[in-house]
Formats: structure tokens, sequence, C-alpha cells
């Protein structure tokens, strides 16, 4: 899905939370399609004199903002001309924000745990596999909240306040064992 289509889709919807569902399937599915993999095979990278971890840091920017203008473009929109609460919009964008962290971190994860790159359907599995579990503990916490208090999910800036904070502490817990896939030639590497 493109972001024509996807801005087209936010004038069909008119609703924040379809378009922020809409706009999780499409950055699941895109996440892989960033160049994050190409840009590691550049050679370049490997020859900057820095820690590994600032060498992530720079190759992940340039993906991270192309995939970020994907959650903008769109909710912009939305709120120019369909007028959400702000705070609400706020909410939905950066718990967005905070999924598309878990869904590069688990990305890094899959490519580093790889070893036969040439299977596309290995790749593909482990990598939706990976990014997937890193959503379990917010399921987890969820539930526990739904068993022990079920009002509590009435309230959209708890439920908000978790799924950010779950979703970047799962992605600095992910990004830590990345850390060494840019020291040396890391992507060739064991």
């Amino acid at each position: 899905m493109t972001l024509g289509s996807l801005l087209l889709l936010t004038f069909v919807f008119k609703d924040i939370y379809a378009m922020a569902g809409i706009i999780w399937l499409t950055l699941l599915s895109l996440v892989k399609d960033t160049g994050v993999e190409e840009e590691m095979k550049n050679i370049y990278i490997y020859m900057i004199p820095d820690s590994s971890a600032k060498k992530l840091f720079y190759t992940m920017l340039i993906p991270f903002l192309k995939a970020g203008m994907i959650i903008v473009l769109p909710l912009v929109s939305l709120l120019i001309f369909f007028d959400p609460s702000f705070f609400l919009w706020l909410n939905v964008t950066l718990v967005l924000f905070s999924f598309l962290l878990v869904f590069f971190v688990g990305n890094l994860l899959a490519i580093r745990w790889l070893k036969d790159r040439n299977n596309l359907l290995t790749k593909g599995l482990l990598r939706y596999m990976v990014m997937l579990t890193a959503c379990v503990p917010i399921l987890l916490i969820l539930g526990g909240m739904y068993i022990l208090n079920p009002p509590l999910l009435e309230n959209i800036t708890l439920i908000a306040s978790v799924l950010i904070i779950c979703n970047v502490l799962t992605a600095s817990i992910g990004g830590y064992f990345c850390l060494d896939l840019l020291n040396g030639n890391g992507l060739y590497s064991e």
C-alpha cells in the first residue's frame, strides 16, 4: 500500500482509529522494504571509525524517517480535514511511532539471526515472528488490565501510555542485542 492510497483511505474512513489500524498493518508489511538490509550491505558503513551503536543509528535514520512519513502524512491530513482532538491525534501518532520502533528492531533481529539469507520464506517468516512476538508483552499487560479492572480499558490515555512504554522498552532491549551488528562486517558474520 503506497502513501497515496493511505491518503485516499483517510477520506474514506474518516476515523482516526480505523486509520491507525490501516497504518499499523501497512507498517507491518512495509518495514521489510525500507532498505535497511541494502544499506547494511554497503561497505562504507563499516569504515566509519565510531561505535557500532552510532553506526546503527545512522544506518537506521533514513529508513526510519521514510517509514515515519507513512505515519505522519495520513494522520496530518486526518487532523486537518476531520478535526479529531489534538491530544487523541498525538496519542495515536506516538503509539504508531513506538510500533515502528518495534518493527525496525524486529527486522534487525531477524537480519542478525539469519545465517542463510537466500531463503526468502525463512527470512520473511522469522521477520514477522520476531515483530509479532515483540507485541506479546503488550497483549499480556492489556489482558491483565482487563482481568483486574475492565473499566481501565476505557481510558485511551492509559492504554496509549502502556503501549508506548512497552514498545519503547521492547525496542530498547532488542536494540541492545543488535548493537554488535555493525561491529565489523556484521551482516555477513556469525
